[in-house]
């Protein structure tokens, strides 16, 4: 009991101004009420955040470092969000940029089931970088996002995962298309002889989440791929500690940009994509790389691979996955930079490399293989 873990911020304002925000930030996510109207004893002890460090870096940033009681989170992901960001989510200024755990805290949270070693045994690929193709865009019926996954399997790639904008629409609904796409990919590995992996978006509300993960594993999925800004961390948490369906779960960031582009607002990337994710249970996080088309700096993208894949005794390593924008020239630079433990995600620059799409598998393998 009584035992404390760390959040540290980057404060935005004059040296002043930090230190009354760094005071206002321990109250306002421990106690919630102005100073002077909470009890002396325990609640000022223990429960009242304390101003660890502080230390000015320019005249209009501040760090600081704030501890919390471990026992205030219950054993909660919500309450650790709440408690890292929640309130002071509305002010400005405020960015979250590491997190401290003691371990009987982050062994609770268990992390990914599978990580980067168990994904990597589930698809037969024990070394060597990995490819992932997206069947899209929403709008395209069953039989022809099935057709997509058919040859993106004959050519050869590791994973097929469904963009995160097909969900369960009139043109393709979740049931049918989970079925037809599951076994479009096991009729092409019967003749690879390969071990592509079909990805199905599961994405909802927390009981039909449930639901879809369960008929996704029923009918041949490989792995899942769920939006946690849009189901909520716990949601995310809750499917990889459940025993069905047991499937390595793939993190998308969607809706989350807000929380983590502005320089002085919100969450960096790397603690959230990263941290946070494997603390939920991910075991590959989907990333923008830096230089794509949705503006991540390098540092950003550096930071989120290293949170995911850094040695933890209680955390497997989760794997980070590429994105947005990757093509058959930038792979090899970018294959060069990240290396083997990561997933190079090619969306719709696969489709336009030529009409062939199993060539344009090979052709991606042939460029990955003259790298490594």
């Amino acid at each position: 009991m009584n035992t404390r873990f760390w959040v540290e911020y980057h404060l935005t304002g004059s040296p002043k101004e930090t230190e009354d925000m760094a005071k206002g930030i321990a109250i306002e996510q421990s106690a919630g009420l102005p100073l002077q109207l909470v009890a002396s004893g325990f609640l000022q002890d223990e429960i009242l955040g304390r101003v660890e460090d502080l230390k000015v870096l320019n005249d209009q940033t501040s760090y600081v470092k704030i501890s919390y009681l471990t026992e205030s989170i219950g054993n909660e992901l919500t309450q650790l969000m709440n408690v890292l960001y929640g309130n002071i989510s509305l002010w400005k200024g405020i960015k979250v940029i590491g997190i401290e755990l003691p371990d009987p805290l982050k062994a609770y949270f268990a992390g990914p089931r599978f990580g980067i070693r168990g994904l990597r045994d589930r698809l037969r690929a024990p070394v060597g970088p990995l490819l992932m193709a997206q069947v899209k865009p929403m709008g395209r019926g069953t039989h022809e996002l099935a057709e997509l996954a058919y040859r993106f399997a004959i050519g050869g790639i590791d994973l097929i995962i469904e963009d995160h904008m097909v969900t369960d629409q009139t043109w393709s609904h979740f049931r049918d298309r989970v079925f037809a796409i599951s076994q479009a990919v096991q009729r092409a590995n019967s003749k690879t002889k390969g071990n592509c992996v079909y990805v199905p978006n599961v994405t909802s509300s927390p009981e039909e989440l449930l639901l879809r993960a369960d008929w996704a594993s029923r009918y041949g999925a490989g792995a899942l791929l769920v939006s946690p800004g849009l189901t909520g961390f716990d949601s995310l948490q809750r499917l990889s500690q459940n025993r069905r369906p047991g499937l390595p779960i793939i993190a998308h960031p969607t809706f989350l940009g807000s929380l983590m582009l502005s320089p002085n607002q919100g969450i960096v990337p790397g603690l959230l994509l990263g941290t946070i994710f494997r603390l939920a249970g991910a075991d590959c996080s989907l990333l923008p790389y830096a230089g794509g088309r949705f503006g991540f700096h390098e540092e950003d993208c550096q930071s989120v691979i290293e949170h995911c894949q850094q040695a933890d005794l209680l955390l497997k390593r989760s794997m980070p996955a590429l994105g947005g924008g990757i093509t058959l020239e930038n792979l090899p630079s970018l294959h060069k930079k990240y290396g083997n433990d990561v997933i190079y995600l090619l969306g719709g620059q696969l489709y336009g490399i030529s009409a062939d799409l199993p060539e344009n598998v090979r052709q991606l393998r042939r460029v990955l293989e003259r790298e490594t």
